[in-house]
């Protein structure tokens, strides 16, 4: 992952403090070149941020983006985020979402048509990717096995679409950094699994 410019650690910090007094999904855009601020917005949910006649507006110019959104679930990179990087007429040049723990996830395009390729098999790759971690979990409880299974799914395609023409990283915070220490193991069952289905 790329170095964070002050402007969007300010951005993130922003977020990540709307996102905890809301419970909401908060998204910032910011011009790919300048960092000049487009937009900070939410659409009162927990599980996207659609784009504003502001972005609209920016794109039509023939401007790109850089989006910036936080994820009350703590999770990775959703399909529709990855879809986003995609999209011709909305040019997003990077994403990132940031949980309240501080880990940032960070997701790019590299290669147009093995990624197109690969995301048409998310349906496929996640759930996959979260049967092999529950079942690498064999001997833990049953409520641990699914919530480390639907905590770490997303992360687990993630990276496995980081080889298939996308870019992925992970900037883990402190409890993030904690929980990956313990689930390794699981998380690259799940991602090999992911990897089968791409």
């Amino acid at each position: 992952m790329r170095r964070l410019t002050s402007s969007e650690v300010a951005v993130i910090d922003g977020l990540t403090m709307m996102g905890l007094a809301t419970g909401w999904e908060w998204m910032a855009a910011l011009d790919a070149g300048t960092q000049a601020q487009v937009a900070f917005r939410t659409d009162e949910r927990t599980d996207g941020t659609n784009s504003d006649t502001a972005m609209k507006t920016h794109w039509a110019g023939g401007g790109h983006l850089v989006i910036h959104h936080n994820h009350p679930s703590g999770e990775s990179l959703s399909h529709p985020d990855w879809n986003c990087l995609l999209d011709p007429d909305q040019p997003m040049d990077e994403i990132f979402a940031c949980t309240l723990d501080g880990t940032v996830y960070y997701g790019a395009l590299v290669d147009d048509a093995t990624a197109r390729q690969a995301l048409a098999r998310y349906g496929f790759a996640h759930p996959s990717a979260e049967t092999a971690i529950f079942d690498s979990l064999a001997g833990q409880t049953l409520g641990f096995r699914t919530a480390v299974a639907a905590t770490f799914g997303k992360h687990a395609v993630s990276l496995a679409l980081g080889q298939r023409g996308f870019a992925y990283d992970i900037a883990p915070g402190p409890v993030m950094q904690r929980a990956l220490a313990h689930v390794s193991g699981p998380i690259a069952a799940g991602t090999a699994a992911a990897l089968a289905k791409l």
